[in-house]
């Protein structure tokens, strides 16, 4: 991934077609995700059905939750994800790295339940093997080649490994 300065217009022109490019800007400050329908209670619903429950256990969960409440369950989320990548970067397990994954597809949201549910669906959509690998790039700071190989998961579009790469980039890759 290429970081280009905003106002570098003659850099900005001499962009090719597939040229991947990002504002150099600081994407930490970025604001929390606020959503005005209720998308994620519906991928709780579906993640839940799937997964074993102890992936969830320790999230309190408001099967009626409002607006209100899904916008601070969101940033709740974030904050825990964050946490839980501090946590398995000093002692790193399977299981922590399934729970990160899913804890990430379930705040970005429904529209990330086709692992879950499409082809072989979860667990067996999931490769930690190529998930820890994206990893190792994220934390080389090559964020196209983390981006090409979460692609590869099934069920997993670019949408949601920029999610990912966000999170474990520690907000230094967009979404």
């Amino acid at each position: 991934m290429k970081k280009i300065e905003q106002n570098n217009t003659e850099e900005i022109k001499n962009l090719k077609k597939d040229d991947i490019c990002f504002p150099n800007i600081d994407y930490s400050c970025n604001g929390e995700l606020n959503l005005n329908s209720t998308t994620l209670l519906a991928a709780y619903t579906t993640i839940s059905k799937r997964v074993d429950k102890k992936y969830l256990s320790d999230l309190e969960w408001n099967v009626k939750g409002d607006i209100d409440w899904q916008n601070k369950i969101l940033k709740h989320l974030s904050d825990k994800i964050y946490e839980m990548i501090n946590e398995y970067e000093s002692n790193p397990t399977d299981f922590l790295l399934e729970k990160i994954f899913i804890w990430i597809q379930l705040w970005g949201g429904n529209s990330g339940r086709g692992i879950f549910i499409k082809g072989e669906k979860w667990p067996n959509n999931f490769k930690a093997e190529v998930y820890k690998k994206a990893i190792e790039k994220i934390n080389q700071k090559d964020y196209i080649k983390s981006l090409e190989i979460i692609n590869s998961l099934y069920g997993i579009s670019t949408a949601f490994a920029t999610k990912h790469i966000h999170f474990w980039s520690k907000k230094d890759a967009p979404i």
